[in-house]
Parts: structure tokens; sequence; C-alpha cells
């Protein structure tokens, strides 16, 4: 059975806290894949006034979207979901324990929308489990595999006889 949400209330972060697990908070030395030490199970963040200023700017899309039903909440889903604007990509960073969770449904089939989409209008889509990459396209996936930390994958958007296409190639670059 599938809980459902009321698109009318705001969402909160509740018993979530999967960004607290998959992503680095640099300023409280606090690893990718570990679980953060001020993280209270049940509870959420037990420093929350005074977190650090990447928690407490961390945009994550299932709050934001509402139209995303209860099975996209991070916990659930295992894995987190964030625009890098560096990047222009929308970033599907996934738990490494359920590190296929992605391809299976609902999710992969909505992905594919949304690379289409991208396609035209907005972002591309990354799925990341711990250092590797994988771009969704819309008809496929590549996997770049592990990305060096000067390593970064550049999407580029082209027009062909067939319409707008995507390609996606792994580039260095420079700090």
């Amino acid at each position: 059975m599938t809980e459902t949400i009321d698109a009318n209330s705001e969402r909160q972060c509740g018993d979530c806290g999967m960004c607290c697990k998959l992503l680095a908070v640099d300023e409280i030395e606090k690893l990718a894949h570990k679980w953060c030490v001020h993280f209270v199970p049940g509870a959420g963040c037990g420093i929350y006034e005074g977190r650090p200023q990447a928690c407490s700017t961390f945009q994550c899309i299932w709050l934001r979207q509402t139209d995303l039903g209860a099975d996209w909440k991070p916990n659930r889903a295992h894995f987190v979901m964030y625009l890098d604007t560096r990047q222009k990509q929308l970033v599907v960073n996934v738990d490494p324990v359920h590190a296929n969770v992605w391809r299976k449904e609902p999710y992969l089939s909505e992905f594919r929308l949304w690379a289409r989409r991208g396609l035209e209008q907005g972002p591309q889509l990354v799925v990341k489990i711990r250092r590797r990459i994988i771009a969704i396209l819309p008809d496929r996936e590549i996997d770049f595999g592990e990305l060096a930390d000067d390593e970064r994958i550049r999407l580029t958007r082209h027009r062909s006889p067939d319409g707008l296409g995507l390609t996606a190639q792994k580039v260095t670059v420079e700090d």
C-alpha cells in the first residue's frame, strides 16, 4: 500500500535523513556515504538550529516537487535528488547498499521522461553511486564508471536530421 501525501501541505524531512547519509559536508568533516554523527534516527538533525550552511541551503527535490509521491521520499527510494547548478544536472545520488533501485519502477520510466524534457529545456539527469556516474539519456544510459576528482560529465545538445540529440562525454576540468 502506498502512502499518499497531501499536495497542499508543506513537506518536511521527518524521519528521512538520506542526505545525512549520502552527502559529504566539509564544514563538519562529514564523509559521503556515512551517517552524520548529528543525525538522530526518527528525529532528524540533532543540531538543526546550528547546522552547517551546506545543510541549511541543500534543496532536496522531493521536498520541493509535491507531485512526487511517497515512493519518492528519499528514505523509501534509497536515493536523494538535487540540482547541481554548476554542472546543470539533476543528480540522483543513490545509496550504494541499494545501487540498482533507480532502475526499478516507478523511477526509471520517470527518469527517461525527465531526460527527454531536459533535452530541450533543462538540466540533464545523472545517477551517482559513490564516484560512479551514469548519464540518463532519453533512449539509453551511459555508464562512465568512477570519475576522478578532476573529471566531469559534459552533456551536449545537438541538432540532427532526426531532431534534438544528446551526447555525453567524460572531460577533465582544471580547478
